[in-house]
């Protein structure tokens, strides 16, 4: 999925997507622990999200409350209502996608635009056909991982 996303970043920003492929193999790619299939209400979620640092404990550069990295999505994920004490920014690679954002409605965003969340507003992504792959920063307050808005689902 990711050579596919950075393929689709070229026409956005052919620097940055070829710096992603440059160091594709020696990205830590992780999960938010307070994440699951479950707790996202849908099977196999886990296997279509995951985000990398590249400033931050497990990036190439430290920091620590000062983080930057990669988003990735897998086609037809929702990325539930969410939130956290750090701001944010996303500037998306990869588009169209659709954003969320406090008591308002979707919104669809394409590549190269930027979206930011200030701290603990709630927010949400989805994604159609095409995998989402975005950088992003959190640019304080970085040792709360993100926390869902609604108690963990059933899948039955």
């Amino acid at each position: 999925m990711l050579p596919d996303a950075v393929g689709a970043a070229l026409p956005v920003a052919s620097d940055v997507a070829a710096a992603i492929a440059a160091v594709e193999d020696d990205l830590h790619w992780k999960q938010n622990p307070n994440y699951s299939d479950e707790a996202m209400g849908a099977r196999g979620y886990m296997d279509g999200y995951a985000y990398a640092e590249i400033i931050g404990p497990t990036g190439f550069f430290p920091g620590d409350d000062f983080l930057l990295g990669l988003l990735l999505l897998a086609p037809g994920q929702l990325y539930r209502e969410h939130y956290h004490a750090a701001p944010e920014l996303y500037w998306m690679l990869t588009g169209p996608s659709n954003w969320k954002r406090g008591a308002g409605g979707w919104e669809q965003v394409e590549a190269g635009f930027t979206r930011w969340h200030k701290p603990f507003v709630v927010h949400a992504t989805a994604t159609a056909s095409a995998p989402l792959l975005c950088l992003w920063v959190w640019t304080r307050n970085t040792a709360e991982p993100a926390r869902l808005v609604e108690p963990i689902r059933s899948l039955a």
